[in-house]
């Protein structure tokens, strides 16, 4: 507002113009002057002009008077009339909209089923719940579940009712300073403790509250791009949290109950929409410090927890506690990756599970790049597996996996693609002490699904009701310093590792059992398991293979087939693996073997006897001594094709092998000791030669 002081200082320069919107009429000033200089004139006689005009438009009686140009200008009264005028206007303008909106209140209030409260007395009906009870100020409806309710005295009916009125809370709200007069979100971070968002604060883990913390707490969600946190009370809801990009979401801590899961089998947290199995998700998602309970028992059309479709999501320190069902598979629990089923072709990698725990549940992971680790629990009692992964990831030391009842990790492909890059280091495969607890193998694979170039190292497998690792192959990978532990707990006959296709591995671990078995607390029936199960493919690289066994009353000797594509470290004599002849020269290049207590050497191209003695071979043929260095022992030699000329009875035979087509046999007869040689030279054996006996 202009004060008289301004305008006189602005008049009196020759700068003020209050020109009307609208034409009125000006009352006439009698110039003394006159002059018509033009506006910023310094000449006296119009400053006295100017000063006579200003008199006129502040102190004069009329609506408008005319300046030193002629010009008609709003006086000081025409403003305060003209301001009179439109106020009264106005004020009537607003009392009209005011009757029409207490009139349109009046219908809702009418279509709604709104009632006064009634002062509570014993002996009042509430049959439904907008009838409400006023009490010490406050007031209250009947919970649902109690419904219809005859009021006998406040103690009794207190528990039953719930308190609706907030009429203090709003006053406190509405003050100077209060929450409503705060920002709601400040730099991305929203909490959902702030009344903008309109999430209940009396009763929030009420199931009737369910609907109202939902829409809240996705309000939030759709309104932040960083950061949204859940307050320090147990939430209940019962509609879908739907998650947008790049956000973290954190709940008031891992010990401390955040979200109760009141709603049917329909995603707890999903994206928006997940219905879609073809259409991408968010990306780049960290779940935190949240702890939630599902009351759904079965879930068969919905993962808990769906973070499917999206690229580079996460849990972090979180706790999810799921109820235990009957349904085979379920959905109890948190998938990762592609959702299975549809064609979504966009980037699906990276997922992580951190300082996480899992109850009764299972977890997804239909990508690769995953990592399981930190301070993490899953256990999966009453579930089929614990964790599902389609691709390589890591699961690291220090994670407990308590097996479902087919097995803890199970990998899979839909694609029917082997599994590689896999690091499994470190984990406990717990297998419970519970007698009523079934838990399968480890680590186990959908048929056909194989392993590679992967490492299963310094695991313990302890008690499991099957055995620890079962795959269907496993290829240029290391399985090693593993301890099986008392597996096949309820002593039904599985081996510790049972892996039907292997190449190009190492397998060297540590198998233990008890005498008795400790889910049944009785003597095993099943003391000749072999404790692994191997079948090596032939014509690829060799495995070797070695460990330590404990008792050999618990254990039979290991079953390997095809033994020429192991090599045997040195280890327990249950993992001894025996020859009948001698295998392939290439592949145990630089090898020792043993075959019927013989040792050999292979140089890549010929095997070389190293051991002393001298074995018995009661037939042969000396012109086939061509692929090997050996001494052997002949009981008669009669039984000999191609002998020496005149030699009769027993005799021993040195074969050495000098290079390629080179070879030269030394026969010696025991009763005389002479001394006959041959040689092979370049293709053709040449003539025995007799020396005397030395």
């Amino acid at each position: 507002m202009v004060n008289r002081r301004q305008l006189l200082k602005l008049s009196a320069l020759g700068t003020a113009s209050f020109a009307a919107p609208l034409a009125y009429s000006a009352s006439n000033i009698t110039m003394a002057y006159n002059t018509g200089s033009s506006v910023g004139s310094t000449s006296p006689k119009d400053l006295s002009d100017n000063a006579r005009n200003l008199d006129f438009l502040v102190n004069g009686g009329d609506a408008s008077y005319l300046d030193r140009k002629g010009v008609p200008r709003k006086s000081w009264k025409g403003m305060e009339l003209e301001h009179g005028t439109a106020q009264g206007r106005r004020e009537s303008e607003f009392d009209e909209a005011q009757d029409y909106r207490k009139d349109q209140f009046a219908t809702l209030l009418d279509a709604s089923g709104y009632e006064e409260a009634i002062a509570y007395a014993p002996g009042i009906l509430l049959d439904r719940t907008t009838k409400t009870v006023r009490y010490l100020g406050d007031e209250y409806r009947v919970k649902s579940q109690f419904l219809p309710l005859t009021t006998s005295d406040w103690a009794t009916d207190s528990a039953k009712l719930k308190l609706i009125g907030d009429d203090s809370l709003r006053q406190d709200l509405l003050k100077p300073g209060g929450p409503l007069n705060a920002p709601y979100i400040i730099t991305g971070r929203a909490n959902i403790r702030n009344p903008y968002w309109g999430a209940p604060t009396i009763d929030p883990n009420d199931p009737d509250a369910g609907a109202a913390n939902s829409a809240a707490i996705n309000f939030m969600l759709s309104s932040v791009n960083s950061r949204a946190e859940l307050d320090d009370v147990t939430r209940a809801i019962n509609s879908s949290l739907l998650l947008p990009d790049t956000l973290e979401l954190f709940g008031p801590g891992r010990g401390a109950e955040g979200v109760l899961w009141t709603g049917g089998d329909i995603p707890i947290i999903a994206r928006a929409n997940y219905t879609d199995l073809n259409a991408a998700g968010p990306s780049n998602l960290r779940i935190r410090d949240l702890r939630i309970t599902d009351l759904v028992a079965n879930r068969s059309a919905n993962w808990a927890i769906d973070l499917t479709n999206g690229n580079s999501n996460g849990l972090f320190n979180c706790h999810l506690d799921f109820s235990v069902g009957s349904v085979r598979p379920a959905k109890n629990g948190v998938a990762f990756g592609k959702a299975r089923g549809g064609t979504y072709d966009g980037t699906t990698f990276v997922a992580a599970l951190i300082d996480t725990r899992i109850v009764n549940g299972t977890v997804l992971l239909n990508t690769t790049d995953w990592t399981i680790g930190g301070d993490t629990q899953i256990w999966s009692l009453g579930r089929d597996y614990s964790v599902m992964a389609s691709g390589g990831g890591t699961i690291a030391p220090g994670v407990q996996i308590v097996p479902g009842r087919d097995g803890g990790l199970y990998l899979f492909n839909d694609l029917g693609h082997n599994i590689g890059t896999l690091s499994v280091q470190g984990v406990f495969f717990d297998g419970n002490n519970d007698s009523a607890n079934f838990t399968g193998w480890g680590i186990r694979s959908a048929p056909g699904i194989g392993i590679v170039q992967s490492i299963i190292s310094n695991n313990r497998f302890w008690r499991l009701n099957l055995g620890g690792v079962n795959v269907s192959k496993l290829y240029s990978s290391q399985l090693a310093g593993n301890m099986f532990d008392n597996c096949d707990s309820d002593d039904t006959g599985e081996s510790d590792i049972d892996i039907p296709d292997i190449y190009g591995c190492n397998v060297n671990n540590t198998h233990f059992r008890d005498a008795v078995a400790p889910k049944t607390g009785v003597a095993r029936t099943h003391t000749t398991q072999p404790p692994v199960v191997l079948i090596g493919k032939a014509g690829f690289p060799t495995s070797t293979i070695a460990g330590e066994v404990g008792f050999d009353t618990v254990y039979g000797n290991a079953d390997i087939t095809n033994r020429d594509s192991f090599h045997e470290m040195l280890g327990s004599f249950k993992m001894e693996l025996s020859l009948t002849t001698l295998p392939n020269t290439a592949s145990f290049k630089n090898k020792v073997v043993t075959v019927a207590g013989v040792q050999w050497f292979s140089d890549g191209a010929v095997w070389h006897q190293v051991s002393a003695n001298r074995p018995s071979v009661s037939t042969g043929d000396f012109t086939a001594e061509t692929t090997k260095s050996r001494k052997v022992y002949i009981p008669d030699i009669a039984n000999w094709l191609n002998p020496p000329p005149g030699v009769a009875g027993t005799c021993t035979l040195d074969t050495e092998f000098v290079a390629s087509a080179y070879t030269v046999l030394t026969v010696r007869q025991l009763s005389t000791g002479s001394v006959h040689t041959c040689w092979f030279n370049a293709g053709v054996w040449q003539p025995w030669r007799t020396n005397s006996p030395t």
